[in-house]
């Protein structure tokens, strides 16, 4: 199969990994060789070059037998870890991500960045159905890359982890991709505040100096109604759409602010934005023009 190369962004590449790579890759787990192995097996493995370059050349028969494949992370011209699908099963459509990333790069977002990219290429472009990553249940910094990116937790299975030779539970999560595609969250604005976002590099609404966070809504159902109840007749709507899973400030489901009339409330849960919001996540910009008689229906792209 044929491996890809993903610029996920400026500072962020994704390239598959050749036998070029072995003395860098090798340099930074014989660096960080204590770190990698606390959760991991396979650095007891790579003692010199040449088991790297065995290695790499196992990747590259996995990836030539349409198997799965293999990338390095590089971040601001540097291999920083890997990342890749462990395994494809064609046949139910779904794959095993697995990853590493040097200790001396921790807490920037690479891995949660470079696997939601790796999700939007399986599910896009090779047409799967389903991601799985396994995490040991003690593992709390792995565990929390599919928990960030909306996956399923499918419950533990005791002892199936065997670590230097001491058993631990491990945790699958799972994720469809009807579940990625209908991750969006939506948030009304104007066209005005969102050119003015634009301009000084984040969005911040009126309701995060009032209120201490921005209004978004789960669906388009919930856009529309939001609109009717607050903005009847204005004609300089947009609606943002927003990928949760690039959010850089804490999300809540809570319920509506009380000014919105109880009419219009039923009783659901509204996502909630404790912070200004990133340029970055905001994924497309939806007109959202009055009707003649100024109500708002459901924009096409949301329903």
């Amino acid at each position: 199969m044929h491996t890809p190369t993903i610029y996920v962004d400026d500072e962020l590449h994704l390239i598959p990994i050749t036998l070029h790579h072995a003395p860098e890759m090798f340099a930074l787990i014989d660096r960080h060789r204590a770190y990698l192995r606390q959760w991991q097996n396979w650095p007891d493995t790579i003692r010199d070059i040449t088991n790297m370059q065995q290695l790499i050349r196992q990747n590259r028969r996995k990836a030539a037998n349409h198997h799965g494949f293999d990338l390095v992370i590089r971040y601001q011209g540097r291999s920083v870890g890997k990342i890749g699908m462990v395994f494809i099963d064609w046949r139910k459509g779904n794959a095993e991500i697995g990853y590493w990333l040097a200790q001396s790069h921790e807490g920037l977002g690479l891995v949660t960045r470079s696997c939601r990219a790796v999700i939007e290429y399986a599910f896009t472009e090779l047409d799967l159905s389903c991601m799985r990553i396994r995490c040991a249940a003690s593992n709390v910094r792995s565990r929390a890359i599919p928990e960030r990116l909306g996956f399923k937790n499918d419950g533990p299975l005791p002892y199936q982890a065997s670590i230097h030779g001491t058993l631990h539970d491990e945790i699958m999560y799972s994720l469809s991709r009807k579940h990625w595609q209908a991750r969006m969250i939506y948030h009304i604005t104007t066209k005005a505040e969102w050119d003015t976002a634009q301009n000084v590099g984040e969005y911040r609404a009126p309701s995060l100096e009032t209120q201490g966070f921005i209004h978004l809504s789960a669906n388009g159902d919930q856009v529309q109604r939001v609109a009717n109840a607050i903005y009847t007749g204005q004609s300089d709507l947009i609606v943002l759409c927003v990928d949760p899973t690039r959010l850089r400030q804490p999300l809540k489901h809570e319920p509506p602010d009380l000014t919105v009339p109880a009419e219009h409330y039923t009783g659901e849960l509204f996502p909630h934005l404790y912070g200004p919001l990133n340029l970055d996540a905001v994924l497309d910009v939806v007109a959202l023009p009055p009707q003649a008689d100024g109500i708002f229906s459901i924009p096409e792209k949301l329903r």
